[in-house]
């Protein structure tokens, strides 16, 4: 399946469908999910959703962050008070690789578990021609993900699931040559999203793993190392586990 239509899995942090909900393994620490109508810096979580697609569309072929597993690619893009995880593309079953990203403290985190969009520019069955046909399209190519485990240092998030929306229709540029399936140009499109928002967390260490019910999808595995901003780029020069 194609990086952008891919269900990102993604990475996501997320401890319990509950504000302020607490690690309970050992040297785990508070993490806090944004509630499914909340709104972040006084945007919604559909809207992040958005920026976080037009955010993929801006790493040069070659370059996805998805691809990289060592992390050094992590941050390419990132800016404002959001860090968007780079969704894990690896999916092989036998051996996943796990994904490292060290992340500024003081971020929330944006993660997906997957999206399905589909638009006006799309080269592929992804392809629709206005907002009602996005939806649709979007909706059946998500319908399939009925059931996802995701833990957090071990601890499981209770119903993944409930992170599930749509975004508003909004706009997209893909730039000629993209890995994306996409026509290039400007153009319209929906996303389906299963994704929920970290409020900025402490310091430390959390591994992220995400399993799909259906087997021929591949666990993904996120370890995020949140620092302090001076520190970062010290972090960044230690080698993946």
């Amino acid at each position: 399946m194609k990086p952008f239509h891919r269900l990102v899995f993604a990475l996501l942090f997320v401890l319990t469908g509950t504000c302020g909900a607490t690690l309970a393994a050992q040297d785990q620490l508070p993490v806090e999910i944004l509630p499914t109508d909340g709104e972040y810096a006084g945007v919604s979580m559909a809207e992040w959703d958005a920026r976080s697609i037009q955010q993929l569309l801006t790493w040069p072929v070659g370059m996805e962050p998805g691809f990289d597993p060592t992390g050094a690619l992590c941050g390419l893009g990132q800016s404002g008070p959001v860090f968007n995880l780079p969704e894990n593309f690896h999916d092989s079953r036998d051996n996943p690789p796990t994904m490292r990203c060290f992340i500024p403290e003081g971020l929330a985190i944006h993660v997906v578990i997957n999206q399905m969009v589909c638009s006006t520019i799309d080269a592929s069955e992804f392809y629709a021609a206005n907002e009602e046909d996005m939806r649709a399209c979007a909706k059946e190519a998500q319908d399939w993900v009925r059931d996802v485990r995701v833990t957090i240092n071990g601890v499981e998030v209770e119903n993944p699931m409930q992170y599930r929306r749509q975004t508003e229709m909004f706009t997209i540029q893909a730039w000629a040559g993209n890995g994306n399936g996409l026509n290039p140009g400007v153009g319209l499109a929906v996303v389906d999203n299963i994704t929920f928002l970290i409020l900025p967390p402490e310091p430390g260490q959390y591994t992220i793993v995400i399993e799909f019910t259906d087997p021929a999808h591949g666990a993904q595995t996120y370890i995020i190392d949140v620092v302090p901003p001076t520190t970062l780029f010290d972090q960044m020069a230690t080698p993946a586990p």
